[in-house]
């Protein structure tokens, strides 16, 4: 019989490999299944086991910190512009409410598993075998080994190496995050071939870093060889009375060899003057919008609800660093990212966790015999750096929260004693969140493969709360009904798709008001349709697809003058090196977006 404690090594692997090669399933959305599953056998867990799980946070300050932020995350539902969107979570990055409790309550049980020796060895298997499997898979990348290429659009990452986790700078997170761990059992390894194998762990790790072309990622991997830095002169110190010249001669050489492999993966992207500063630029054009964002709204804006509220803050600049379709639904700085999302409460809570427990691992560290504190700190901190310029995947979040868990769990702290009906309570309270999670997540799952095989109609009645979903079905009713514009069931059909995206995203979506201005078009419904376009724009900022779908809505009611406006608009908001035909970004765009071709001849007068 396969026992619990079993499952949850299996269950974090699962978590970080598990992927299926469909363009509406992709990475993030089986792994959110996955966590879901594995979280409610967490909670079950911690539930009938019937053990004082909440006496164990209350006992430090970071274990109140920690469960006062997941207070502020549930409380965050109240705050937000869309409660529903941000409960569930929007594509493509499934990072609601449910999301991050449910990975708090991996990281709750991973505080209750380093109570215990065995837990402590169960914990770090885990942690080990997904770096190795994960770092494996990477290797293969980048060694044009990898035998599921065909199903990955991996031009999108230029080359870069994103592994199972399904983005270059995110799976550079990974790795600073779980290779302390890995410096574990290097440390504890007694056997040389032992030691030579952990040493050549680590050293792929470092090699898939520099594949990952990910200049945060690297920035994060320097914190953390200067945090281990007197470790690795001590292990250093050690392992030159045990091993030959010989063998250090053709370690170094081995370590010389991987190293520049790495190097040219992060030579060959900058060597190009168009990528050079590329993504800095963005960045500082999505900051400037966040920071606009908290200033209108400083107590939050909810969980995952930038995608769709950000449109009408973000100018026309950052179409000369992101592709015209760009959906800005990350601050690209997490600190940003917990004011828009939180708001000042909650960011502030989250930050003075991390430092909490960042001030534990160090004060502590060396009375933890296990090394999983001075581990986890390492780990923490090397990937708070790496947030200063990017965002979280759902694996990394996970990994996270389950590495502040195992911080609480080992830090020392004065026992205190809580009625029996609180414990009971809370843990009924992570089993019911849990295991709604898992229901959403499934059907979600069900819904998007339905999609997969042109099954709209069911999908829809599976699950209704996919906005990308509402989205593209509604346009695929839409052009059926410029083909049967006396369609009734059709245009009803119709409405009643923009009527549920409406309610999910809670009135805040212009895409709304640009899909009801495309019925009405449809209709001949003059007077709705431009009444639905004025009140899109309100909306959107500057942005190429208002204009292009107003163009295309337009034009079926035969309106010419208000298309070429639009048309103007549109070439008004391209980059100059556009309408330089030899430049690079001219291909780029025109591959990207063919019919950019017909309507930019030449820019407006006065640009």
């Amino acid at each position: 019989m396969i026992k619990y404690s079993q499952i949850r090594p299996f269950g974090l692997i699962l978590l970080a490999i598990v992927v299926i090669p469909l363009p509406t399933l992709g990475f993030e959305l089986p792994k959110f299944v996955v966590l879901s599953t594995l979280s409610t056998l967490a909670a079950l867990h911690l539930l009938l086991s019937k053990e004082p799980i909440i006496r164990l946070f209350l006992r430090t300050i970071s274990g109140k910190l920690y469960l006062a932020f997941g207070l502020a995350v549930l409380l965050s539902i109240a705050i937000s512009v869309a409660p529903i969107a941000s409960i569930v979570g929007v594509a493509p990055r499934f990072q609601g409410v449910l999301t991050y409790c449910c990975a708090m309550i991996l990281g709750i049980d991973a505080a209750h598993m380093v109570q215990s020796k065995r837990g402590r060895a169960t914990l770090l298997y885990a942690i080990i075998s997904t770096n190795m499997l994960v770092v494996l898979y990477g290797t293969m990348q980048m060694l044009k080994l990898d035998p599921f290429k065909q199903w990955w659009l991996d031009e999108a990452f230029l080359g870069r190496v994103f592994s199972t986790i399904g983005h270059p700078n995110m799976l550079g997170q990974f790795i600073v995050l779980t290779l302390p761990f890995v410096g574990i059992v290097l440390q504890r390894a007694q056997q040389r071939v032992v030691r030579l194998w952990w040493f050549a762990c680590i050293t792929l790790n470092m090699v898939v870093l520099f594949g990952t072309v990910s200049r945060s990622a690297m920035l994060g991997a320097g914190v953390l060889v200067l945090l281990s830095a007197p470790v690795i002169k001590q292990w250093v110190k050690e392992q030159r009375t045990t091993i030959k010249a010989g063998h250090a001669f053709v370690l170094s050489f081995f370590v010389v060899i991987v190293a520049s492999i790495g190097f040219l993966f992060f030579a060959q992207r900058f060597s190009q003057s168009f990528e050079l500063g590329r993504s800095s630029s963005a960045r500082e054009v999505i900051w400037s919008v966040a920071a606009t964002m908290i200033a209108h709204r400083p107590q939050g804006w909810g969980l995952d609800t930038m995608a769709f509220t950000s449109p009408g803050y973000i100018g026309k600049e950052i179409y000369a660093y992101e592709s015209l379709t760009t959906v800005v639904d990350r601050a690209h700085n997490e600190l940003l990212q917990m004011l828009l999302s939180v708001g000042f409460v909650g960011c502030a809570l989250w930050l003075v966790l991390v430092a909490s427990v960042l001030y534990g691992s160090w004060q502590h560290g060396q009375q933890d015999r296990s090394g999983m504190l001075k581990a986890a700190g390492r780990g923490i901190a090397a990937y708070a750096v790496t947030l200063l310029f990017g965002f979280p995947s759902l694996v990394t979040l996970v990994f996270f929260w389950v590495l502040i868990g195992i911080c609480i769990g080992r830090l020392e702290g004065k026992d205190v004693s809580t009625p029996q009906w609180v414990e009971r309570s809370v843990q009924c309270v992570f089993t019911a969140i849990a295991v709604i999670a898992l229901v959403v997540s499934v059907q979600w799952m069900h819904a998007r493969w339905l999609y997969a095989q042109a099954r709209v109609t069911e999908g829809l009645r599976t699950f209704q709360y996919d906005r990308q979903n509402l989205i593209d079905a509604a346009q695929v009713h839409l052009f059926a009904l410029e083909q049967n514009p006396g369609d009734a069931s059709i245009a009803e059909s119709t409405e009643a798709i923009i009527e549920i995206l409406n309610h999910l995203t809670a009135g805040q979506d212009g895409m709304v008001h640009i899909l009801r201005a495309w019925l009405a078009a449809t209709q001949g419904d003059s007077e709705r349709t431009y009444a639905s376009l004025n009140a899109a724009h309100t909306f959107y900022y500057q942005s190429i697809m208002e204009h292009r779908a107003a163009l295309h809505i337009l034009s079926l009611i035969g309106d010419t003058v208000g298309a070429y406006e639009h048309e103007s608009a549109i070439r008004s908001f391209l980059p100059n090196a556009f309408f330089d035909e030899s430049s690079q970004l001219h291909r780029i765009l025109l591959k990207q977006h063919p019919w950019l071709e017909h309507i930019t001849d030449a820019p407006p007068r006065g640009e």
